[in-house]
């Protein structure tokens, strides 16, 4: 008997000692746990965070790691930039992989110097803007008296707007196909999934005015990678809940008044639903 309790008190320091020095390993060194559950993020700055016995390690997309014990306080990094710099928010027109010319949005005070601003990226860039992208550029408040003008960058962010907010509201008479497509990918270059509403009406608010979701994806005053990348962000603050499904990777964002499924299944359906606060995976399929 002594000696299967002293076999069992050896297992449980070895099993300890795994813990912690993976912990220290992980904490040092900057590292993922190896002792880990993954929770993959679609869309948005978030990649996906590991989260071990006794730490988390959060990857973002923009390469950055932050590893963080599990009782400490931890804020997500948004690639916040200092307010004190000038920004403003444009569209890019020309893209290459040592710059991008970038079209001001109207109302933005740096149009009134110039209406395309050339952005330097860099010789060790490898980041992307196809045309078309929004953008907010954070920059040193320099701008070169050339044409196009120049600026010197600090921060560039695929953002269209500061401040949004969906307001959807639920169909009132109803059919018995209560499911309606208002994008289909074959009606925009931006998206090679399908864009749905499940007997909801769904509007945003951007900078004031209200659009309808369809006509504010079809002109690119928002993007659905910033839409999650907010239902996102709500869920790491505890303001929203989850359901995530075994069929690949697709989550269901639990609003008070309504849902967002964004599917991610093996067999690669992609598409998002915009749902009322009832809604399931099991209403769309």
């Amino acid at each position: 008997m002594k000696g299967k309790v002293k076999i069992i008190l050896i297992v449980i320091c070895i099993l300890i000692g795994i813990i912690l020095l993976d912990t220290i390993q992980a904490v040092i060194f900057n590292n993922n746990p190896i002792l880990k559950i993954r929770e993959d993020y679609n869309g948005g700055s978030l990649y996906y965070i590991d989260k071990g016995i006794l730490v988390k390690a959060y990857q973002y997309t923009d390469g950055k790691k932050d590893v963080v014990l599990r009782w400490e306080k931890y804020s997500p990094y948004e690639n916040d930039i200092t307010q004190e710099q000038p920004y403003f928010f444009g569209k890019v027109i020309e893209s290459t992989a040592q710059y991008i010319l970038v079209e001001p949005n109207e109302g933005e005070e740096i149009r009134k110097s110039a209406d395309k601003i050339s952005i330097g990226l860099g010789e060790n860039n490898d980041m992307i803007y196809p045309v078309g992208t929004n953008l907010k550029i954070t920059y040193t408040g320099e701008i070169m008296e050339s044409y196009p003008a120049q600026i010197k960058a600090t921060n560039i962010e695929v953002k269209s707007a500061d401040e949004f907010e969906l307001k959807v509201n639920e169909l009132i008479e109803t059919t018995d196909n209560k499911l309606y497509k208002i994008l289909g990918k074959e009606e925009s270059e931006t998206y090679d999934y399908d864009i749905y509403c499940y007997n909801v009406n769904v509007e945003i608010e951007i900078d004031g005015n209200l659009l309808s979701l369809r006509d504010a994806l079809l002109n690119n005053k928002i993007s659905m990678n910033e839409i999650l990348e907010k239902s996102n962000k709500d869920l790491l603050e505890g303001k929203i809940t989850v359901a995530n499904y075994k069929d690949g990777g697709s989550r269901l964002y639990k609003y008070d008044d309504y849902t967002i499924l964004k599917c991610h299944t093996i067999d690669g359906n992609r598409d998002v639903y915009f749902g009322t606060p009832e809604m399931t995976i099991n209403d769309v399929k």
